[in-house]
Parts: structure tokens; sequence; C-alpha cells
């Protein structure tokens, strides 16, 4: 195989496979969401309950490396990504921003693939408690405070961010919508509109608990994304459960889209 194809291979194996990955993290949160809406499952929708749950598998601890690789070669695409400019966003100021910010963007995956590792070694059981007392910590650092407020703010900006790469309609310029009819582009339209909608709320909620815990020195305001979900859930009142369907059925809708995105990626030309 030649050089350039070997290259073009790499890249798209990362692209789609990583794609993949992401796709299913979120294909089953929303799903576990809406299970223990209904009271189908344990109310947990988060990181530890899909681990959980894909362990309870047959050759469950393979099909979770598997995951995990995938979430890393995406965040090595999304690096990639930044650093070479495929895309030509540019090297000036709004440039770096986006391709700073495309980088940025896989550091939350990371963070999901790490909790899996730890979670699978027996050395995290997951659970938002262990994130409190790791802020716990924190606050006694020098400046922890403004760190955490920091990284609440970041969240935060990541979640507005959601909404406006689906309003602008960026994620078109990375599929080959060509390749759909009118209804299936419809559709296309449709998950991704749920689907980043539905992640930017949660990002927001979970920047909110950031922020709340530095404001009031109190880490019992972290909360995971299965607190984000109650949160949103509003206390099971009807407005609030009306909300929880549609981010939890949102979340679901990002997984698919996530798939679509993956199987019709517009690599750019010399990696097509």
């Amino acid at each position: 195989m030649a050089v350039k194809e070997r290259h073009k291979y790499i890249v798209h194996l990362l692209a789609r496979y990583g794609c993949f990955s992401i796709g299913m993290v979120y294909l089953i949160v929303g799903v576990i969401a809406i299970l223990s809406f209904l009271k189908m499952s344990k109310a947990a929708a988060d990181e530890a309950r899909m681990v959980e749950i894909i362990m309870d598998l047959p050759l469950g601890e393979v099909l979770l490396w598997i995951l995990i690789i995938g979430l890393g070669g995406y965040i090595v695409w999304r690096v990639f990504e930044a650093v070479t400019d495929p895309y030509e966003m540019g090297g000036d100021y709004s440039g770096l921003a986006k391709r700073t910010g495309i980088a940025l963007s896989g550091f939350g995956y990371g963070l999901v693939a790490y909790t899996t590792i730890q979670i699978m070694s027996g050395n995290s059981s997951g659970n938002e408690q262990e994130t409190q007392l790791f802020i716990a910590e924190v606050f006694t650092w020098a400046g922890g405070r403004w760190l955490v407020g920091l990284s609440g703010l970041m969240t935060a900006l990541a979640g507005i961010t959601e909404f406006y790469y689906v309003a602008k309609g960026d994620y078109t310029q990375r599929i080959h919508m060509d390749e759909f009819s009118e209804g299936w582009a419809k559709a296309v339209h449709a998950l991704a509109w749920a689907g980043f909608c539905a992640r930017g709320i949660l990002l927001l909620v979970l920047g909110y608990f950031f922020i709340k815990a530095a404001i009031q020195i109190d880490p019992q305001e972290i909360g995971d994304t299965d607190t984000a979900f109650d949160f949103i859930g509003a206390g099971g009142s009807v407005l609030g459960d009306i909300a929880f369907i549609l981010v939890a059925g949102g979340t679901i809708a990002y997984g698919i889209f996530m798939f679509v995105f993956g199987s019709f990626h517009q690599f750019k030309k010399e990696y097509d």
C-alpha cells in the first residue's frame, strides 16, 4: 500500500471508527435515561451504568475495549484536524480559535474513556461522589476555586457552541448530503438538531453545576450526566417530564447522527 493510500486509510479509520464509538456511548446513555424514566431500569443514566450494562453482555469487556480504542481514535483524529487544518480554517484569530475548539472537543471523550478504564480495573466506581471528593481536593489548591469555575465556564461555552454549530448547519460541510434523497436529508437534519440541542443542554447544565460549586465552594453541587437529567426533569413535574424525554430522545438522536456522520463523512479532498 502506497504511503498516501496508507495515510488515507488511517485517517478514514480514525474518523469513522471514532464516530461509531461516540454514537454508541450516546445511544446507550439515552436509552438508559428513557428506560429509567419508564421505571424499567436502574435510575442512573451515566457512563458507570453504561459500563455495567456492557459488562453483563457476552464478551462485554472486549466490547468495552473496542469502544475505548474508538474513543481514543476519535481524539487523535480531532487533534490531527486541529494541527494539519485540512478544512483550511486558517491561522488567524478566528481560525486558531476554531482549531483549538476542535482539539478540546476530544477532551470530554478522553474523560469517558479514562473513567471506563478505571471502572473496569476496579480503581473507580464512576459515581459522582468520587468526582465530588476530587473537587473538594481541588478547592484546597491555590486558585482551585477559580479552576473549578473556569472548568464550568468552558463546559457551558461548549454547550452554547453546540447550538451555534447546528444553527449554522456546519455539520453539513462534513457529510456527503448529496447522497441522500430529500426525505433522508430531512431525517439527517432532524437528528442533528435534536442531537446537538440535547448535547448542548446537558453541557450547559453540567457547566452550571461546576460554576455553582465554585461560587459556593461546595463540591456537593457537582453532578454527573445522570444528575443533569434529573435537574432537567425538574422534580417530576409535567413540564419536567416533557423536557426529560426530549433531552433523552435527543441524546439517542445524537448517537444515531454520529453513526450517519461516520458513515457519510466528507473528508478533505486529499483524504477522500
